[in-house]
């Protein structure tokens, strides 16, 4: 099962650190956290190691593609759906416990079906499943990182979905992003009027749907 409370002490540790403590951060002062991360550190980067691995074998186990792996977000690709996964990631014990220790009874575990393939998305405000060495992208046949950016997003499309920005990318909401269908025509669209976008209002409102959409995703030709 997913460890998840010494990878959250130490990420929220790197980010007071990294904040510089501008904002109020109660009792915690850069000495504290320094001693946190020297203390505990080792053992989160353990416990990120062991979570990696459940979440490979999983992966495995459902014949997903690609694990996508953040602190805060689980993802897996696949070209068929699998109703069991959602069980084998969050069994009952694991869920009950980790509702206590956020105080929440709600948990945002989601299936999205794009027509080309699948996404199952586990995700939450605590950054508490990864540490910087252990997130990312991995390919499930090979148990590898793919580093390469074009090729993830390449990947990512091929099962349906736009790639959400950031380090490292993840799997877009087809809600918020649109389907693939959408934004190639959307692709078309902007291309053919990119040329007139300051000569006609018209011309810019459709290149604006594209920027203002291209700017949180990217898929291939609108990297």
């Amino acid at each position: 099962m997913l460890k998840y409370k010494n990878i959250y002490a130490i990420r929220d540790a790197e980010e007071r650190l990294r904040r510089d403590y501008r904002w109020g951060t109660g009792h915690y002062t850069k000495e504290s956290d320094t001693l946190l991360m020297f203390t505990i550190g080792p053992k989160a980067e353990e416990d990120a190691t062991s979570n990696l691995d459940f979440l490979l074998s999983l992966g495995k186990k459902h014949s997903a593609t690609h694990l996508v792996l953040h602190g805060n977000k689980i993802q897996y690709l696949a070209d068929h759906n699998s109703n069991s996964i959602e069980q084998d990631l969050l069994p009952t014990e694991w869920t009950q416990q980790y509702r206590e220790w956020i105080d929440s009874p709600n948990i945002d575990f989601s299936v999205q079906d794009s027509g080309q393939g699948f996404c199952h998305s586990f995700r939450t405000w605590r950054r508490a499943f990864a540490t910087r060495k252990t997130h990312g992208i991995y390919d499930l046949a090979t148990g590898t990182r793919l580093t390469n950016r074009q090729d993830i997003i390449q990947r990512i499309w091929d099962h349906g979905f736009a790639s959400w920005r950031g380090r490292p990318l993840a799997v877009a909401s087809i809600k918020w992003s649109g389907s693939r269908e959408e934004l190639e025509d959307l692709t078309v669209i902007a291309d053919r009027y990119w040329s007139r976008r300051h000569k006609s209002d018209m011309a810019k409102k459709m290149c604006s749907a594209y920027t203002a959409i291209n700017r949180y995703v990217a898929w291939p030709g609108a990297w």
